[in-house]
């Protein structure tokens, strides 16, 4: 409140410096020559009333725009969009003037006097008080609605100000002039429709170079503010990190009455309120987050849901994006307390609890010379989410997760902690891996990991249609290529056709110090890139071509003075680098709008169909790609597989509208695509938005029925539960 003072005091100071300065200039106009209101009256009147309509239909805009300005990324320059619109009515009104007394002075005050104006009405509509309770005061606050009062006022005596101190700055009659310009507007312009405006002496050539510059300067300033609030929506960060990730809501909606009864032994982070994914779309009303810190809190944890009779849902990151770490009324298990880890270098295992991200992985195992083998292509999720889901990545030798890891420390719903591998308890193992959280908690594994070398950045520019041959004939028998990922065309000359195929090969540099890890840069590039994707055609067609010509340059690259002197083009990176990938630049503050992603697996020989029909199911549909990957993946040999034979992951990356109607788009595609990929032999993944069917799931996944036994087995009570199984299992 201080600061919105501090701005109205100043607003006011300049409404009253333009003030000064207009009766200062009337004055000295006016010395001397007995010019009669009742001649000028209705011009000044005419002027007067436009000034004001234009004033008031600004401040109504304002009043209805309240909620967006509050929340814009770039307020001010919404602002100034406001005031050059209005300033471009308001120009009628001095050059009215100016045309009517003659005068070259009185005109370059009155814009200052609109600004003034014009300075209190945006401040009580924006700054005051934006969050004040009630109905009208949710739209701009009491504060606001009184400060709104004080702006009309204040406008209105303004106008009425001018035609006064113009005509009668020094009699008695001042205030009589100045009731009457601030009431009798309507009654000038209806004379001024019955009258025509008298031609100036003004040359022809200055008259036009002045309309020209009142004209211009007022769009020139739109034109500006519009490119430089756009281009900081599309390059800045949601204000609190991930908007729909932040600290849920405090309220109790849906939360269960019995809520008071939790014991001062378990400490709820958040009760009730709701819980939210990455993908925004599935806010949920919980009973509570608690957040264990020691394997016995975790007992007691899940003691307390079954003494409670609560269904508990384990979470990490949450970037699965159909609610598949929380359940209605649930108790969400925050694991990402228990984030500690040791290795032992000799046998190359790392033994890390699953609260962990895989950022804290890679810089714990970089000064060490050591990496993980398997994990996503971004590092900001947990190692238990991955594994419950079983990721992978772009090791195309390794594939999964499941592939790297050792064993398991799992916390059934009793309470009873248990040790799993392929050897012992290997039916559990082949459950709990890929199985959503559902009958068991993952507290720790045992996963291989590899040493971390230098790679040497290889891109090519190829047609998808060479990608299966180009890997089974080059990469694939050659020991020297560790890493893989392709991205497919999404600009639309040659949509989902030309393709950027990245390799990493061994360097074989041993004079190379390998350096120490650093974030990505040009973080608002690639944001910028991202967001001008969602503005259409021409945006894709843009974020393809600085893809393809631009990011190679801005490449976190590392070269030695030798290597740099005998191959200037090479670019080497270590194999920590290459997979220590964010998601800052997904974060996006454009609302109404979401990004999710989606994934199929195909057999390899039949990927090139799988293109063709995707693209043609795209070509049809209401969706947004923003970008389509590819990836290596090995078969899998669990429970609920996705990879029934070696296949090829094609990952896309959608931006849809988040209300009703794009959520329906979005599911029509996703059944399309899910029954095209398999009628190829291919299948999904299910870690995304549930718009799959029961039917679906069951063609995809055949050992389902397994599954539901061993959840019956070992989670007889039902604690363990998400969105996921509750709308298909259930």
């Amino acid at each position: 409140m201080f600061v919105s003072a501090v701005r109205l005091v100043a607003d006011y100071l300049v409404l009253g410096t333009a003030a000064w300065f207009l009766l200062r200039d009337s004055g000295n106009a006016h010395e001397g020559r007995g010019v009669s209101f009742r001649l000028q009256h209705v011009h000044l009147g005419w002027a007067s009333w436009m000034a004001s309509v234009s004033g008031t239909v600004l401040v109504a805009f304002l009043i209805v725009r309240r909620d967006a300005l509050a929340t814009s990324v770039a307020p001010v320059a919404d602002v100034l969009k406001v005031i050059a619109l209005w300033c471009l009515l308001f120009v009628l009104l001095p050059l009215s003037v100016r045309r009517t007394l003659g005068t070259t002075k009185v005109h370059t005050s009155l814009p200052l006097v609109a600004a003034g104006l014009l300075l209190v009405s945006v401040d009580a509509v924006v700054v005051v008080d934006p969050q004040g309770p009630g109905d009208l005061g949710r739209l701009v606050g009491f504060g606001g609605l009184a400060m709104l009062a004080v702006g009309f006022v204040s406008f209105a005596l303004g106008l009425g100000l001018v035609p006064a101190i113009i005509v009668h700055p020094n009699t008695r009659r001042f205030l009589v002039w100045w009731l009457y310009g601030t009431l009798v507007f309507p009654v000038a312009l209806f004379h001024a429709v019955l009258r025509r405006i008298r031609p100036t002496t003004t040359s022809s050539a200055r008259k036009h170079r002045t309309r020209a510059l009142v004209v211009l300067v007022p769009l020139l300033l739109y034109a500006t503010a519009t490119l430089r609030n756009r281009f900081l929506l599309y390059t800045s960060p949601p204000s609190d990190d991930q908007y729909c990730l932040a600290q849920p809501s405090s309220s109790t909606a849906g939360a269960p009455e019995h809520i008071a009864n939790v014991p001062r032994t378990l400490r709820l982070v958040q009760e009730g309120g709701t819980i939210n994914d990455a993908s925004c779309l599935n806010e949920t009303g919980i009973f509570g987050i608690v957040r264990p810190t020691t394997i016995e809190d975790l007992r007691q944890t899940l003691a307390f849901a079954r003494a409670k009779g609560l269904r508990a849902s384990i979470a990490g990151a949450r970037h699965s994006m159909g609610g598949q770490s929380f359940v209605k009324n649930g108790l969400v298990v925050d694991m990402t307390a228990l984030h500690q880890m040791t290795v032992d270098p000799k046998r190359n295992v790392l033994t890390v609890q699953s609260g962990a991200t895989w950022k804290e992985v890679q810089d714990f195992l970089h000064p060490r010379g050591l990496s993980v083998k398997a994990m996503q292509s971004v590092n900001p999720l947990t190692v238990g989410g991955t594994i419950a889901v079983n990721a992978h990545g772009i090791d195309h030798r390794v594939g999964t997760i499941e592939s790297s890891i050792r064993s398991l420390r799992v916390m059934l719903s009793d309470g009873t902690l248990v040790t799993l591998s392929r050897q012992q308890e290997p039916e559990l193992f082949r459950s709990i891996v890929g199985g959503y959280g559902l009958l068991g908690v993952i507290v720790e594994a045992d996963i291989e990991v590899t040493v971390n070398e230098m790679y040497e950045l290889e891109r090519r520019v190829i047609d998808y249609r060479e990608v299966p041959d180009l890997f089974e004939t080059t990469i694939a028998g050659d020991d020297r290529y560790k890493l893989l990922y392709g991205h497919l065309s999404t600009a639309p000359h040659n949509f989902l056709r030309e393709m950027l195929l990245y390799t990493y090969r061994s360097a074989d540099r041993p004079e190379v110090s390998i350096p120490p890890l650093r974030e990505a840069g040009y973080v608002e590039v690639s944001r910028l890139t991202f967001n001008i994707g969602k503005a259409g055609p021409l945006g894709r067609w843009t974020k393809w071509m600085v893809e393809k010509y631009v990011l190679p340059h801005v490449r976190p690259c590392y070269e030695s003075r030798n290597q740099a002197l005998t191959a200037p083009e090479a670019c080497l990176i270590s194999r920590n680098q290459a997979m220590y990938s964010s998601t800052d630049a997904l974060k996006s503050s454009l609302k109404r709008r979401t990004e999710i992603l989606q994934e199929y697996f195909v057999p390899r020989h039949r990927l090139v169909e799988f293109v063709d029909g995707l693209r043609g199911a795209l070509a049809d549909k209401k969706a947004d790609l923003l970008n389509a990957s590819l990836r290596v993946v090995h078969k899998d040999d669990l429970v609920l597989g996705y990879a029934k034979d070696d296949v090829f992951a094609v990952v896309l990356y959608f931006s849809q509208r988040t209300g009703a109607e794009g959520n329906a788009d979005m599911g029509r595609l996703t059944r399309q695509l899910i029954d095209f990929a398999g009628s190829l032999g291919g299948t999904f993944y299910l870690p995304y938005q549930l718009h799959y069917t029961k039917q679906q799931i069951r063609a995809a996944y055949p050992e389902l029925d397994v599954f539901l036994e061993l959840k019956a087995k070992y989670d007889p009570s039902g604690v363990f539960s998400n969105r996921l199984y509750e709308k298909y299992f259930g």
